[in-house]
């Protein structure tokens, strides 16, 4: 699922529902195992996430120039 909304967007499957948020809140009735950061933490009922304007930085390589051959 997740190559199909890389590759198509978010609109392509409607599976999946698109939302902008400052902060989100989720609760349930048991437990559950949760991740923050791609690391387990302990499981809860409840989770609350601020999200920060700007904060995530998204760094590429420079592509390496080309050297075109003459024909």
């Amino acid at each position: 699922m997740a190559g199909r909304m890389v590759m198509h967007g978010h609109d392509v499957d409607r599976q999946f529902e698109h939302f902008r948020a400052k902060k989100v809140e989720v609760s349930t009735s048991t437990a559950l195992p949760r991740e923050l950061d791609g690391d387990m933490i302990a499981p809860s009922s409840s989770l609350v996430v601020n999200v920060l304007p700007k904060a995530l930085r998204v760094r590429t390589a420079v592509a390496a120039p080309t050297t075109a051959r003459p024909s």
